[in-house]
C-alpha cells in the first residue's frame, strides 16, 4: 500500500510544509520516512496525519474502482472520445479525493496523460511538478508511465521532440522489466515513431510503426492501425519512396472509410496533398487539400492546415485573389478557436496575408519576429526551407537583394541541419 504517497501527495496539494502536518503528531524526520516509503506507520498515526489534512483515510481495493481505472487508463491510451474519458476521469476523482487506493499512484500519473490530451498544458505541468516530489517512490512500473507520460506532454504541449524522445526512450528501457499490456507497449512504439519522424529520423520512425502495427493488427485496432499507416506513408515520403508512401496512405484512407473515422480520413487527404504536391502534381494536390475544406465534417485544425497549404499553392500559382480569399476564411475560422496548439497556423495566416497585401514592413516583422523564430524553437527545418525561400524570393523580386540574401541563408543553415537529421 502506498499511503506515504497519498499523504505526501495531499500535503504538497495544501501547500502544507513536512513540519506544520507533523507538529505534536511525530517528528518531521519520522514523516519524511512515511512520505518516501521508508517505513510502516501504524494505523492510528496514519489517521492523524490525513486528519489534519482534511482527508478520510479509507483503505479501499474496491474492485468496481480498480476496474474503472483501469477502463480509464485504456481510453486514454486510445484518446478518442474525450467526452467518455472527462466524464469517467470526474467519477474516480471524486473516490480518490477520500479513498486511499493502491491504484492511487497510478491515477495521480495517468493524470498528465489526460491534461496532455484534452491540451490543458498548465494542468499537465502543475501535475508533473507535484509528483516530481514523490518520483523516488516510485517502482518500476511507475517510472515507465512518468517517463512515458512526460514524453506525451513535451509531444502535444512543448513540441520539444528531442526531449521527448528522451523520455521515450527511458520508458522504453523499463518494458521488460514488468508485466505491461501489449496496447500499452505498442502506444509506446507509435509515438516514438511519431517523435523519431517529427526530428525526420525517417527510417527509425517506420521501424517503430512497424512494430506498433503488429501488436494493433492483432488486438483488431482499426483506428491505431489507420495512424500508424499514416505514419508510415510520412515516413516513407521523407525518404522519396512514394510509392510505399501512396501504398500506406491508401490502406490507412480504406481503414478510415470502412470505420467511419472521419478525422482519419481528413488527415489522410492532408498527407496525400503534400506528397502530391513535392512530387510537382498540383492537379492532385488541389483535389486532397479541397477535400479537406470543403467537408463539412472535417474538424477545425484539419481544415485550417488545408487552407495553409492551398494559400501556398495558390500564391506560388499567381493566383493573388483565390489566396486571399482562403486567408480570410483561415483567419475567421481561427477567430472561433484559442488555443497554443494553433500559433503556428495565425503566425502562418500572418505571414501569407503581409505577403500577399505587400505590406513590406508588417511582412518583414511577422516573418523576423514571430514565425520564423517558432519554427526554429520547433526545430521545424523543413517549414523554415518554405517560408525563408518565399520570402527572399519576395524582396528579391521588389531588388532588395541584401534582404533577400539574409533569408537565403536561413534556408541554407536549415537545409544544413536536415542534412545533419
Amino acid at each position: 500500500m502506498e499511503i506515504g504517497f497519498f499523504i505526501k501527495l495531499n500535503r504538497i496539494k495544501q501547500n502544507i510544509t513536512q513540519g506544520e502536518l507533523a507538529e505534536g503528531i511525530v517528528s518531521e524526520s519520522y514523516l519524511s520516512k512515511i512520505e518516501n516509503q521508508k517505513t510502516e506507520a501504524s494505523k492510528e498515526l496514519l489517521e492523524l496525519l490525513c486528519a489534519r489534512l482534511g482527508v478520510i483515510m479509507h483503505y479501499d481495493d474496491d474492485f468496481k474502482t480498480r476496474e474503472k481505472c483501469k477502463k480509464w487508463f485504456s481510453l486514454l491510451c486510445e484518446g478518442n472520445d474525450t467526452e467518455e474519458i472527462t466524464l469517467l476521469y470526474q467519477e474516480l476523482q471524486a473516490i480518490m479525493d477520500n479513498h486511499f487506493s493502491d491504484i492511487h499512484t497510478l491515477f495521480e500519473l495517468h493524470k498528465i496523460r489526460y491534461f496532455t490530451l484534452i491540451d490543458e498544458g498548465d494542468l499537465a505541468l502543475e501535475q508533473l511538478k507535484k509528483l516530481k516530489e514523490v518520483v523516488t517512490t516510485f517502482d518500476v512500473e511507475k517510472q515507465y508511465y512518468w517517463y512515458k507520460f512526460k514524453g506525451n506532454f513535451h509531444v502535444k504541449i512543448t513540441e520539444n521532440f528531442i526531449q521527448a524522445l528522451e523520455y521515450f526512450k527511458i520508458a522504453h528501457s523499463k518494458v521488460n522489466q514488468f508485466l505491461i499490456q501489449e496496447q500499452d507497449i505498442a502506444d509506446l512504439k507509435y509515438y516514438m515513431s511519431l517523435t523519431y519522424g517529427k526530428l525526420r529520423f525517417s527510417n527509425d520512425s517506420i521501424d517503430y510503426a512497424k512494430e506498433a502495427l503488429e501488436i494493433f493488427q492483432q488486438h483488431y485496432n482499426y483506428n491505431r492501425c489507420a495512424k500508424t499507416h499514416i505514419l508510415i506513408g510520412i515516413a516513407y515520403r521523407r525518404i522519396k519512396k512514394n510509392d510505399k508512401a501512396i501504398e500506406n496512405y491508401d490502406l490507412a484512407l480504406r481503414l478510415a472509410q470502412a470505420h467511419g473515422y472521419l478525422s482519419l480520413i481528413q488527415l489522410t487527404n492532408l498527407n496525400l496533398g503534400h506528397l502530391y504536391e513535392t512530387k510537382g502534381n498540383n492537379e492532385k494536390s488541389f483535389y486532397f487539400y479541397n477535400e479537406v475544406v470543403k467537408d463539412p465534417n472535417s474538424r477545425f485544425q484539419a481544415r485550417l492546415k488545408a487552407i495553409i497549404s492551398l494559400t501556398r499553392l495558390y500564391y506560388l500559382d499567381n493566383k493573388t485573389t483565390a489566396a486571399i480569399n482562403l486567408v480570410t476564411q483561415g483567419k475567421d475560422l481561427l477567430a472561433k478557436e484559442n488555443s497554443q496548439q494553433l500559433l503556428y497556423i495565425e503566425k502562418s495566416l500572418a505571414f501569407y496575408d503581409a505577403l500577399l497585401q505587400s505590406d513590406n514592413d508588417s511582412f518583414a516583422k511577422i516573418a523576423n519576429d514571430e514565425l520564423l523564430p517558432l519554427l526554429k524553437k520547433q526545430q521545424d527545418y523543413a517549414n523554415i526551407v518554405n517560408y525563408a525561400t518565399m520570402a527572399g524570393n519576395h524582396f528579391e523580386s521588389m531588388k532588395k537583394y541584401k534582404l533577400a540574401a539574409q533569408y537565403y541563408k536561413l534556408v541554407n543553415n536549415a537545409y544544413a541541419q536536415l542534412i545533419k537529421i
